[in-house]
């Protein structure tokens, strides 16, 4: 008999709606399964979804299966676990040279759902991990945001860009510097966050949602951060727009 695989829950398994949702699980170090579990499976056995979902799972089938889903049938009294091989979304825009595996990082701090300060071998200091969840608006919001780091690649705009992130070949999610540095308060460092802006303009780039939390200013330089809404135009009245925009948000009333 084949002893029971190693199971545990990685990041970032969706928020749980209604005691269910879809984990994103590490089955034997090694290969990533999703798996949904239904809201009659956790209230059958009486836990929260999570953790304690997670001691009561039936066992994991083996076989080339991806995804499954987890019931509970009130009329037999039995857990059904179904499983088959789903095809998922991924990042299409990759066009930096570097591809990091998601099981090199280390949790440090979560930031976000879907992003924390991480540490890796190959990086001296912290970096930045943002992850997508396993969903197509999720997908198509980190795709967005990794296209629009290779329009400011090299500009000191943004973050640096430092690679993307894989599970078992499909990209996921992308590593970028931590940056150090103070959100802008009011009309205090006017001059590095215009001239942050100036530049992402001159690249032909809006940002689409210029606030203090998306600035952060180190030292004399103000960096631009989160391009999840950014796009790429010529038209000057946009940009212009958002530079008024941002202008009226920063002067106090």
């Amino acid at each position: 008999m084949s002893a029971r695989p190693t199971v545990s829950i990685l990041p970032p398994s969706e928020d749980a709606h209604n005691n269910c949702g879809e984990l994103r699980l590490l089955i034997h170090e090694k290969q990533v399964k999703y798996l949904f579990v239904d809201s009659t499976f956790c209230e059958a056995k009486n836990v929260r979804f999570g953790e304690d979902v997670l001691r009561l799972l039936p066992p994991m089938p083996p076989g080339d299966w991806n995804w499954g889903s987890v019931t509970y049938n009130r009329l037999t009294k039995k857990s059904n676990l179904a499983v088959r091989k789903k095809f998922f979304p991924r990042v299409h825009h990759v066009w930096h040279y570097l591809s990091i595996n998601h099981l090199e990082f280390e949790i440090v701090e979560m930031i976000k759902s879907n992003v924390w300060v991480v540490t890796a071998p190959r990086f001296p200091e912290p970096v930045i991990l943002k992850i997508t969840k396993n969903n197509d608006q999720g997908i198509t919001a980190i795709d967005k945001e990794t296209e629009a780091y290779s329009w400011i690649e090299g500009s000191g705009v943004g973050p640096k860009f430092l690679g993307h992130v894989h599970e078992e070949g499909r990209v996921i999610g992308f590593v970028i510097e931590k940056v150090e540095g103070i959100h802008p308060y009011m009309n205090q460092h006017s001059e590095q966050t215009r001239a942050a802006m100036g530049k992402l303009h001159a690249l032909g780039v809006r940002h689409c949602d210029l606030n203090a939390c998306n600035v952060l200013v180190r030292e004399d330089k103000a960096v631009i951060i989160d391009f999840e809404t950014a796009n790429k135009t010529n038209d000057q009245k946009l940009l212009e727009k958002e530079a008024a925009d941002w202008v009226e948000k920063m002067t106090p009333k």
